[in-house]
């Protein structure tokens, strides 16, 4: 009987790892500028974004629409752009919500939708940014490990 079940797993696990996979974003968040939030494209080959966002969750702790919108950039046309300045109006954007400062420790979601209709977020507070820290797949990490991990994000 154990051999007829391990031969099965085997064979979904060969099948698994031709499949190229990323289950995380391709994005991060870092402090930038006067302790505001930097969102980051992680990605070698940008994707077009049509919006960006920061948004405050409320409540239950799962994002929903209920959540509060605190800074939302959108763009007319989709525009490669690598780093995202919260509070900043890059290039061909349009501010749709203004900066709305954040408590140290709220619980935020870095939030980008892309021209490709995917969605891509990272949840972050401003407090486990400090110390150089950056937010990706879902941990603080240092500078260093942030660069072995995403290689193109900082170019």
């Amino acid at each position: 009987m154990l051999r007829k079940l391990a031969v099965p797993v085997v064979a979904g696990i060969a099948v698994a790892a031709c499949v190229p996979q990323d289950p995380f974003s391709p994005i991060a968040v870092e402090l930038g500028q006067q302790g505001k939030a930097k969102i980051l494209q992680t990605d070698c080959e940008l994707q077009e974004v049509v919006s960006v966002e920061v948004i405050a969750i409320n409540g239950d702790g799962n994002l929903d629409d209920k959540d509060t919108r605190i800074w939302r950039v959108g763009f007319k046309s989709p525009a490669k752009i690598r780093a995202f300045d919260v509070g900043v109006v890059p290039e061909g954007g349009e501010e749709r919500v203004p900066w709305s400062e954040p408590k140290r420790d709220q619980a935020l979601v870095a939030r980008m939708q892309t021209a490709s209709g995917m969605d891509l977020t990272e949840d972050f507070s401003l407090g486990e940014l400090e110390g150089g820290k950056i937010r990706h797949h879902f941990k603080a990490m240092t500078r260093e490990e942030f660069e072995k991990e995403a290689p193109c994000a900082l170019k």
